[in-house]
């Protein structure tokens, strides 16, 4: 599901290791959205609830693994 919503091309590299191998994945729940974002390397991870999947949404979760998040 969120390989379509993230283009994993607009994520920097692991801000702990600097690998550039991301897995992104997200799946529906109950109430909202899990997405989730894990380095292949050192397994370091962002995993986010959110409501919704709108764009506005998506991008501040690429804020934050990029490190320019709130």
């Amino acid at each position: 599901m969120s390989d379509m919503l993230i283009n994993k091309n607009e994520l920097k590299p692991c801000p702990y290791c600097g690998n550039k191998e991301l897995f992104v994945d997200g799946f529906k729940l109950s109430k909202g959205y899990k997405i989730i974002i894990t380095c292949r390397k050192c397994i370091s991870s962002l995993q986010v609830k959110v409501n919704d999947v709108e764009q506005e949404t998506i991008n501040e979760i690429i804020k934050t693994w990029n490190g320019n998040g709130n």
